[in-house]
């Protein structure tokens, strides 16, 4: 059995955004980095995580190995994520379709391809989430898997949402095989709540692929 890594969990701090994209981005696509469908790195990390660090980034976790951030925890625990986010994510949207327009991503298709795909039927492929619940967003680093990290960051998490008074929460989960990727977070209390076919990747992964919203209540 592999030994486990002396792996601190802590508040996330803004010196370490830098490392915190790049796990972003390194994970983007199905758990691999998202530059085979989207070279802007930049626009990418944006959309996933300023809707977070600008909101809430006093809940946001990181865990760290030898002073080096392997991965990281976003939660939102005010009501209605998607509503209060959406100025941002309009934000990041507009900035992708100028750069779209003025040809910065005309030697790249599949760039091109995805950017349409997200501000086209992006936006119906979402699925539906608990009403007055918390909401996270969760990445860890390729090699650093199989180490209880995501364990130990939900225990966190649902450590401060009890300090806050709240009482639920829900992620969204990419998967292939939606009974495996249900039985796995059974196992740490979370319940099926909905899913949706997402088909961002349909060019490269022919298998169907799911955004599935898992619900976890504390008490």
């Amino acid at each position: 059995m592999r030994e486990r890594l002396e792996v601190i969990i802590r508040k996330y701090q803004p010196k370490g955004i830098q490392q915190v994209r790049e796990i972003c981005c390194d994970t983007g696509f199905w758990g691999k980095p998202i530059d085979r469908v989207f070279i802007d790195r930049e626009l990418f990390a944006d959309l996933i995580l300023k809707p977070y660090l600008e909101k809430e980034p006093e809940h946001t976790l990181i865990a760290e190995h030898n002073n080096k951030i392997v991965g990281y925890l976003t939660g939102y625990l005010g009501n209605n994520f998607e509503l209060k986010s959406l100025p941002i994510i309009l934000k990041v949207a507009t900035k992708g379709l100028y750069r779209l327009i003025i040809g910065k991503y005309a030697h790249h298709k599949r760039t091109r391809e995805f950017i349409k795909w997200a501000l086209t039927k992006g936006l119906s492929q979402i699925p539906k989430h608990p009403k007055n619940a918390a909401h996270l967003h969760m990445n860890i680093k390729e090699g650093y898997h199989n180490q209880g990290i995501g364990s130990r960051l939900l225990q966190e998490y649902e450590k401060m949402l009890i300090q806050e008074g709240v009482y639920h929460y829900y992620g969204d989960v990419v998967s292939s095989n939606i009974k495996r990727t249900i039985d796995l977070f059974e196992k740490l209390g979370f319940n099926f709540y909905s899913r949706v076919k997402i088909t961002a990747f349909e060019s490269e992964i022919k298998e169907p692929l799911y955004i599935i919203c898992i619900h976890k209540k504390l008490k």
